[in-house]
């Protein structure tokens, strides 16, 4: 009698010797290998799935459930072989079904520790996906295997941009968005992120251009963005789609973006310093704009915060605005344009330098060669507890010399200060002047020179 091995049930069956004898020579060799074979093959095969061995357990299984249908899904688990041995380098079976038909085959392969991952975006048709994750065994572990039951619900797509309100031409503007699912019912509500390969249109319109499609990177993360640079001024609308499948509707959002010019504003003045109580001249010239003409100017003592409008009107037709200003201190003039809807606001600004009012008693042109010579000096505005000199020069050689400066004389409570110095100097041409020198705590006036007074040292 023959016996034969079946691999599929384990059976073996009898056939009469006759049967094999019909083969001869070389045939019945090759039926004789053949057969051998098959049976090595089924040893093997039995020994790789043989339940006798101890078995790994797949286990600590984590995913999101429900999931909005378009959705990534991150189906997490561990493997544990016996004795605490690692599990690292298992490959896993995996076969997602639908209603128990197959519609996809994954292998995942254990991490150290026998940690495994599976990132799946099933179809976007609602149902229940079994996920079978199974172990085929081998020599040493038998096999093992697990199933994950994750229902797929209907959803709807959130999709928003983000970007600036306004933008200036010439420059780019960076818009970003975001793709997420949300399911349409069930409580509580639960939103998935998109996966990275969907793509998402975004169309741009405006600003006197015909519709453009503008570049934009596939969904990472759920997020999205992209640079776009308009060539000329006017408001953009950026749209960006999402075409929707199955069991997922098609969403759309839009952002309005404002891309203005730079508008060019300056102002000038007729003198950068002035003496005290003078007049200055103020001219701002706005250059092109979209509509509006109208500039702003202010004045700001150097050290004060409080401003003060001294004109606002149209600018002419070559774009100024001008206007005059008495000044009794330091000025910070401030040129302003409020802006349009296609010209950014502008601001401009210059200073003018003021000194003080410097009164001197002095009247006399001759003084002896002995005498002292005594000032009362008087500031304007009011300087008190601030500084005045004397500087006295003599005249020789065809020049004049600086030869003396009297020590500081801190001005009073009705800002004067009286200064003496005693000459005791040669016999000749002099003259002399006051100095009122600001601290730093003086910012609203200048350091200023008195008028010089001539006068002569005799014996």
């Amino acid at each position: 009698m023959r016996q034969d091995y079946h691999l599929s049930t384990g059976v073996i069956t009898d056939y009469p010797l006759g049967f094999i004898m019909r083969f001869k020579g070389a045939a019945l060799a090759s039926v004789v290998l053949c057969l051998a074979t098959v049976a090595a093959g089924a040893s093997a095969a039995a020994a790789q799935s043989d339940p006798s061995l101890p078995a790994p357990r797949l286990t600590d299984f984590s995913y999101q459930t429900p999931l909005p249908a378009g959705s990534v899904e991150g189906i997490r688990g561990q493997v544990i072989l016996p004795a605490g041995a690692d599990a690292a380098g298992l490959t896993l079976d995996v076969t997602r079904t639908l209603a128990g038909t197959p519609t996809a085959d994954f292998t995942v392969t254990t991490k150290s520790g026998g940690d495994f991952a599976l990132a799946d975006v099933p179809p976007n048709v609602a149902g229940t996906y079994v996920y079978d994750f199974s172990y085929p065994g081998g020599t040493t572990y038998g096999p093992a295997s697990q199933q994950v039951s994750i229902p797929v619900v209907p959803s709807h797509p959130t999709l928003g941009l983000s970007g600036p309100d306004e933008a200036i031409l010439g420059r780019q503007v960076h818009v970003t968005g975001r793709l997420f699912f949300t399911s349409d019912s069930g409580s509580p509500v639960v939103s998935g992120n998109a996966p990275s390969d969907t793509e998402v249109t975004v169309t741009r319109t405006g600003g006197g251009l015909a519709p453009v499609t503008v570049p934009s990177s596939d969904v990472v993360d759920d997020g999205f963005g992209f640079n776009d640079q308009p060539s000329a001024i006017g408001v953009y609308t950026y749209k960006a789609s999402y075409a929707g499948s199955g069991d997922i509707a098609s969403a759309s959002a839009s952002l309005n973006v404002n891309v203005q010019r730079v508008t060019a504003l300056s102002i000038a003045t007729s003198s950068s310093s002035l003496g005290y109580d003078g007049t200055v001249t103020v001219t701002a010239h706005l250059g092109t704009t979209q509509a509006k003409r109208v500039v702003l100017l202010f004045a700001q003592t150097v050290g004060s915060s409080a401003t003060r409008t001294v004109a606002a009107d149209t600018v002419n037709s070559q774009g100024n605005l001008t206007t005059s200003v008495r000044l009794g201190n330091s000025t910070t003039f401030t040129a302003r344009f409020e802006g349009d809807t296609l010209d950014t606001p502008a601001a401009a600004s210059t200073t003018v330098s003021v000194g003080v009012k410097v009164a001197s008693a002095l009247s006399a042109r001759t003084y002896h060669e002995k005498a002292t010579l005594k000032d009362a000096v008087t500031i304007t505005p009011d300087k008190h507890g601030q500084c005045v000199e004397l500087q006295v020069q003599r005249y020789y050689k065809k020049a004049w010399h600086t030869v003396t400066t009297t020590p500081c004389g801190h001005l009073n409570g009705k800002s004067q200060a009286t200064l003496t110095l005693k000459l005791g100097a040669t016999t000749g041409q002099y003259r002399v002047r006051i100095y009122y020198i600001h601290s730093a705590s003086d910012k609203s006036n200048a350091s200023t020179y008195g008028g010089w007074l001539d006068f002569q040292i005799v014996r």
